[in-house]
């Protein structure tokens, strides 16, 4: 098949488009793709853990005020019973009154600790409620956009397999060399038209030459978003 320069450049744009469309649709079915795993695996948000009652042993600072308290009562009791041979008496009140401060402090401390884990694991179950909420709606969101996605991937690939019907007559006419099947090379071979650099695909300044000694200078634009904006 034979053209003249109009006609060939007439049929380059169309050929050029039809591969523009057809990288367009391929990478908005990439995009419809990445979205239905999403919508089939969502990310939820984890679940906050309840804390157990924090307890540090006994408190020394508190124990040691209250020994200097009970140390000074404690040896007048025992000076005063030492008078009538009771001595052994006022040890055991003062050993006593110890055991009994550092069992106070110590069940104090954990009472406190006991209720402030109550509190933050019922802040917690407010936040976990939350959160179960939240994930349940965006189950339910995705749920209902997964035929949405299904229908729109169905539609995209319906127009990609008319596109290609279409190159496919357009290349079968044998006017294009199958090497050069591609949106980059047929892009290049429109510029070359239109700027009056070639009129024809072959020859020694055909379009053909131009383009592999470009190649091989690696002055060839191949990257494709970059092709579709210029």
């Amino acid at each position: 098949m034979e053209f003249n320069e109009k006609d060939l450049l007439h049929f380059l744009r169309n050929i050029r488009d039809l591969e523009a469309s057809k990288y367009q649709l391929k990478k908005y079915r990439n995009y419809l793709n990445n979205l239905l795993y999403q919508a089939q695996h969502p990310k939820l948000l984890d679940l906050k853990r309840d804390v157990k009652p924090e307890y540090e042993g006994v408190d020394l600072e508190n124990v040691g005020n209250a020994l200097k308290i009970v140390v000074p009562i404690g040896l007048l009791i025992w000076l005063f019973l030492l008078r009538d041979d009771r001595w052994f008496l006022g040890l055991i009140v003062i050993s006593l009154s110890v055991l009994l401060i550092v069992f106070l402090i110590n069940f104090r401390r954990k009472s406190i600790g006991i209720k402030r884990a109550k509190e933050f694991n019922n802040a917690i179950a407010i936040r976990n409620n939350k959160i179960q909420s939240e994930n349940y709606q965006t189950l339910d969101y995705y749920r209902r956009q997964i035929p949405l996605i299904q229908v729109e991937q169905n539609r995209v690939g319906s127009l990609i397999s008319q596109v290609n019907e279409t190159l496919n007559k357009y290349y079968n006419t044998g006017v294009i060399y199958p090497k050069y099947y591609g949106l980059v090379p047929i892009t290049m071979f429109c510029e070359y038209i239109e700027s009056g650099r070639c009129s024809s695909l072959t020859g020694y300044n055909g379009a053909y030459n131009t383009y592999e000694n470009e190649n091989r200078l690696n002055i060839i634009i191949t990257k494709l978003d970059i092709i579709i904006k210029n």
